[in-house]
Protein backbone atom coordinates (compact mmCIF):
# COMPACT_ATOMS: atom_id res chain seq x y z
CA UNK A 1 0.00 0.00 0.00
CA UNK A 2 1.64 3.08 -1.31
CA UNK A 3 -0.59 5.62 0.35
CA UNK A 4 -0.31 3.86 4.20
CA UNK A 5 2.24 6.20 5.08
CA UNK A 6 0.14 9.26 4.08
CA UNK A 7 -3.03 8.00 5.59
CA UNK A 8 -0.99 7.51 8.78
CA UNK A 9 0.10 11.32 8.94
CA UNK A 10 -2.88 12.47 6.94
CA UNK A 11 -5.97 10.22 8.17
CA UNK A 12 -8.45 12.71 6.63
CA UNK A 13 -7.69 12.81 2.70
CA UNK A 14 -9.65 16.41 2.84
CA UNK A 15 -6.25 17.71 4.83
CA UNK A 16 -3.78 16.87 1.20
CA UNK A 17 -4.72 20.66 -0.35
CA UNK A 18 -3.64 22.15 2.85
CA UNK A 19 -0.75 20.24 3.39
CA UNK A 20 0.38 20.79 -0.36
CA UNK A 21 -0.28 24.10 0.41
CA UNK A 22 1.95 23.92 3.77
CA UNK A 23 4.75 22.53 1.19
CA UNK A 24 5.13 24.88 -0.70
CA UNK A 25 7.08 27.97 1.16
CA UNK A 26 9.23 25.50 1.55
CA UNK A 27 9.91 23.93 -1.72
CA UNK A 28 10.12 27.74 -2.61
CA UNK A 29 12.73 28.10 -0.39
CA UNK A 30 14.98 24.65 -1.46
CA UNK A 31 15.10 26.23 -4.61
CA UNK A 32 16.38 29.56 -3.68
CA UNK A 33 19.15 27.77 -2.13
CA UNK A 34 19.88 25.75 -5.20
CA UNK A 35 20.06 28.65 -7.03
CA UNK A 36 22.07 30.17 -4.49
CA UNK A 37 25.05 31.70 -5.99
CA UNK A 38 27.26 35.24 -6.88
CA UNK A 39 24.64 36.58 -9.83
CA UNK A 40 21.77 35.41 -8.51
CA UNK A 41 18.52 36.80 -9.83
CA UNK A 42 16.57 39.20 -7.79
CA UNK A 43 13.64 36.75 -6.98
CA UNK A 44 16.03 34.41 -5.43
CA UNK A 45 17.51 36.72 -2.94
CA UNK A 46 14.04 38.18 -2.35
CA UNK A 47 13.17 34.45 -1.20
CA UNK A 48 16.21 33.53 0.30
CA UNK A 49 16.19 36.83 2.66
CA UNK A 50 12.53 35.97 4.15
CA UNK A 51 13.50 32.36 4.50
CA UNK A 52 12.65 32.66 8.21
CA UNK A 53 9.07 33.89 6.96
CA UNK A 54 8.66 30.91 4.56
CA UNK A 55 9.48 28.55 7.42
CA UNK A 56 7.59 29.90 9.53
CA UNK A 57 4.51 29.63 7.38
CA UNK A 58 4.75 26.20 6.20
CA UNK A 59 5.44 25.09 9.86
CA UNK A 60 2.05 27.37 10.83
CA UNK A 61 0.11 25.78 7.57
CA UNK A 62 1.55 22.57 8.74
CA UNK A 63 -0.04 22.96 12.45
CA UNK A 64 -3.28 23.82 10.61
CA UNK A 65 -3.57 20.12 9.06
CA UNK A 66 -3.14 19.05 12.62
CA UNK A 67 -5.34 20.55 14.21
CA UNK A 68 -8.02 19.62 11.28
CA UNK A 69 -10.09 17.02 12.94
CA UNK A 70 -10.10 19.11 16.21
CA UNK A 71 -11.73 22.10 13.52
CA UNK A 72 -14.51 19.78 11.82
CA UNK A 73 -16.03 18.49 14.95
CA UNK A 74 -13.89 15.87 15.97
CA UNK A 75 -13.32 15.61 20.05
CA UNK A 76 -9.41 14.42 19.98
CA UNK A 77 -6.16 14.24 17.86
CA UNK A 78 -4.58 10.80 17.47
CA UNK A 79 -1.02 10.34 18.88
CA UNK A 80 -0.07 11.53 15.55
CA UNK A 81 -1.73 14.65 15.31
CA UNK A 82 -0.55 15.79 19.08
CA UNK A 83 3.05 14.77 17.41
CA UNK A 84 2.50 16.52 14.11
CA UNK A 85 1.42 19.98 16.81
CA UNK A 86 4.67 19.38 18.94
CA UNK A 87 6.56 19.47 15.89
CA UNK A 88 5.21 22.09 15.06
CA UNK A 89 5.66 24.14 17.78
CA UNK A 90 9.02 23.31 18.71
CA UNK A 91 9.87 24.32 14.74
CA UNK A 92 8.38 27.77 15.12
CA UNK A 93 10.04 28.30 18.56
CA UNK A 94 13.09 27.34 16.76
CA UNK A 95 12.82 29.63 13.73
CA UNK A 96 11.81 32.56 16.01
CA UNK A 97 14.74 32.40 19.08
CA UNK A 98 17.63 30.79 16.84
CA UNK A 99 20.61 33.48 15.65
CA UNK A 100 21.79 30.42 13.24
CA UNK A 101 18.69 30.89 11.60
CA UNK A 102 19.16 34.91 11.31
CA UNK A 103 22.51 34.42 10.54
CA UNK A 104 21.71 32.19 7.57
CA UNK A 105 19.04 33.97 5.85
CA UNK A 106 21.60 37.29 6.07
CA UNK A 107 24.40 35.56 3.81
CA UNK A 108 23.88 34.99 0.68
CA UNK A 109 27.03 34.92 -1.93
Amino acid sequence: DRMGLVYLFYPATSGLPLAAAAALPAVLLLIAWVKRKPGARTSVRWIWQRGKVFLLISALFNAGVALQPLLWGENKLSITGWTQLAACIVIVIYLLTSERVKDTFKDFP
